[in-house]
């Protein structure tokens, strides 16, 4: 009957007959969920006042409307003081389409109100965690700026001292390679701290051009592959492709890495992402490939590793300050760090990555101008 009359008024209605506790657990569990629940009152074993607890139970916020023949006005008041919505008497069911209009649109009111609640909440919550990393930065870079003042006597000092074992003649040849080596990794040092202790200023620099960097910067992490079992292959200019018999490349491709400069912090940047690609990769060893070429007015890096891949779960929230998966060995500031120097000198980084599959690895391409706003060169 309440079907028909439902219909009847335009309504398309799924309805489902409950006699037991079990059926109606049973049914507030499938997907998609109820709009009404629609309750006699007296039943043998299960009416509407048991049904109405189990409902509260849930934690559904479901309309709940006791249709009866029978129920008093004394036993009605009591129904809706815990909890139904309405009541309709069977003689009166002209009340009963306004009542579930009615209930249905405080329903989706009350729906409404609470994504917006929770919508706000986030809101809060990301802007409590905002001001807490920028605290935390802050923080960090006032603890950062202390550490550079003390570790620039010990660091000029040291400096020299290479620089004078360098003069010496008769140092072996392998000796000699391995203190100019030093001596770099000195001179990058100098750097980060000088530029921690320019934090808000920027100062110009020399620049370096980037095959330099990138060769630095395998040279560095050579020994530490090989003892891993990593493979570190670089591939500098245009990829070699034969180009289709009926079409032409005219686009020319220089492979003069050495005639674009940047600031030395791109060092940290690289040394980061193949850092980085070490650590991804598992017992078995594997690949990592340096691709860098000039395309147009652009510079293009790749550090392309065979590791593990980051997990999709962690995507979001890689390039964030503090955010890390290394546990107590991670700052959770590297990739942050290298995509800020990036962006610094005009540039865009991208990721790519996948854990299964032939694929599986991480590709990160650095995009950058090849013709570099101008800095002082000393």
């Amino acid at each position: 009957m309440l079907q028909r009359h439902l219909a009847r008024a335009g309504y398309s209605v799924h309805m489902r007959r409950i006699e037991t506790a079990e059926a109606l657990r049973a049914a507030l569990t499938e997907t998609p969920g109820w709009d009404l629940v629609l309750a006699d009152y007296t039943l043998p074993g299960f009416g509407a006042r048991d049904a109405l607890r189990l409902i509260q139970e849930t934690g559904l916020d479901l309309p709940f409307i006791i249709v009866s023949g029978t129920i008093d006005e004394i036993s009605a008041v009591d129904a809706m003081r815990a909890g139904a919505h309405d009541y309709v008497l069977k003689g009166h069911l002209e009340r009963l389409l306004p009542a579930i209009e009615r209930e249905l649109a405080d329903a989706r009111r009350r729906l409404e109100d609470n994504l917006a609640r929770k919508a706000a909440e986030r809101k809060s919550a990301e802007l409590m965690t905002r001001l807490i990393n920028s605290e935390r930065l802050a923080a960090a870079g006032r603890m950062a700026n202390t550490l550079a003042h003390e570790i620039n006597n010990p660091l000029e000092a040291l400096t020299n001292i290479f620089y004078l074992l360098q003069t010496y003649h008769d140092i072996p040849a392998q000796a000699q390679e391995l203190l100019a080596v030093a001596s770099r990794e000195l001179e990058r040092v100098g750097h980060i701290t000088r530029s921690t202790l320019s934090f808000y200023r920027k100062v110009p620099g020399r620049t370096l051009d980037l095959q330099t960097v990138l060769d630095e910067v395998v040279q560095l992490f050579q020994s530490r592959a090989a003892q891993h079992h990593v493979e570190l292959i670089t591939r500098y200019g245009p990829e070699r492709r034969r180009a289709p018999s009926n079409r032409v490349r005219a686009t020319h491709l220089s492979d003069d890495l050495r005639s674009v400069h940047y600031d030395p912090s791109l060092r940290q940047v690289f040394a980061n992402l193949v850092g980085n690609a070490l650590e991804a990769m598992d017992n078995n060893g594997g690949q990592i490939v340096i691709r860098a070429r000039l395309c147009g007015p652009n510079a293009i890096v790749t550090v392309a590793d065979s590791g593990l891949g980051i997990d999709p779960t962690n995507l979001h929230y890689i390039f964030e300050p503090f955010f890390t998966t290394k546990g107590e060995r991670g700052t959770g500031l590297g990739l942050w760090v290298t995509r800020g120097i990036v962006e610094e000198q005009g540039g865009r980084l991208q990721l790519r990555t996948s854990t299964t599959g032939p694929r599986r690895g991480t590709v990160i391409r650095i995009t950058l101008p090849a013709n570099p706003a101008p800095v002082d060169s000393l």
